[in-house]
């Protein structure tokens, strides 16, 4: 069974009976002209321009985009009815309206990727800190620090100096990632980054 949208359609008879139907569908008619419903959807987190149901004169050519929400990606269009799409692989593109139906969005989740940093040479208890972009990050000796990226992105950071001690005790004492007072430098999403903290130096507290 094959089936065909085009009207008129010209085919060539075979050699044995056959059957030709035509399915018709209904449209509404508003003073005289008449319109096709089209359901805008998505499939995934992420929104669709039109949204919701709208209304379209027969031929009527519709720009269409598809906005993924964080950690998700577009996959394609999928449609129902007699329309047809211009790009089903694009996130924005158009739709031709012939007819009812649904049109859909298609979006899958990402997987997450992360820049690990680990470090060593830090007492029990001691907290560590990466600075990327402005923000902070933290983790207690012992554990890495994850950073969330995106595919082929590459970060920038600080890795920076750990004070252990302070208020309430008799000894400060300063440890440098790698002997320095701070590292920085680049990093690709995927990758792992370890650093070493050394022991700089230490200063007791209320001594004269």
């Amino acid at each position: 069974m094959s089936v065909n949208t085009n009207n008129p359609v010209v085919f060539t008879m075979p050699d044995s009976s056959i059957t030709v139907v035509a399915t018709f569908e209904t449209a509404s008619t508003t003073a005289g002209t008449t319109t096709y419903t089209v359901t805008f959807g998505a499939s995934g987190s992420g929104s669709v321009t039109p949204s919701g149901t709208q209304y379209y004169p027969p031929g009527t050519t519709v720009n269409i985009t598809a906005s993924p929400a964080p950690g998700w990606s577009f996959v394609q269009w999928q449609v129902s009815g007699n329309i047809s799409v211009a790009d089903y692989t694009s996130p924005s593109t158009t739709i031709t309206v012939n007819g009812s139906g649904t049109v859909t969005a298609i979006f899958e989740q990402v997987q997450a990727e992360y820049v690990t940093f680990n470090a060593s040479g830090l007492p029990s208890g001691a907290q560590w800190t990466v600075t990327v972009g402005g923000s902070v990050y933290s983790a207690n000796s012992g554990q890495p620090i994850n950073i969330q990226c995106s595919s082929g992105q590459t970060i920038s950071y600080q890795i920076n100096m750990v004070v252990v001690g302070g208020s309430g005790s008799t000894e400060t004492c300063y440890y440098y990632p790698n002997g320095q007072a701070s590292v920085s430098g680049t990093a690709s999403c995927g990758s792992t980054v370890n650093v070493t903290y050394q022991l700089h130096a230490c200063y007791r507290v209320g001594m004269t």
